[in-house]
């Protein structure tokens, strides 16, 4: 098991994203994109449906996106 980690671990530091954080918040605000927002506050998941509208990503400062 521990190989499979290390394999997995090296393969994360190398992935090169495709598309940018920019490109994907444009992509969840279109109605044919099925988006999601999950976030995780003062330990409370919460997930959102999409589409969004540009105000959800202005007060977001750093965060990842998936």
């Amino acid at each position: 098991m521990a190989k499979a980690t290390h394999y997995y671990q090296r393969w994360i530091r190398c992935f090169i994203d495709p598309i940018s954080p920019e490109e994907l918040a444009g992509l969840s605000m279109e109605e044919e994109i099925d988006s999601r927002f999950v976030s995780n506050a003062n330990e409370q998941w919460q997930a959102e449906h999409g589409p969004f509208s540009e105000d959800k990503f202005a007060d977001l400062g750093t965060s990842t996106g998936l």
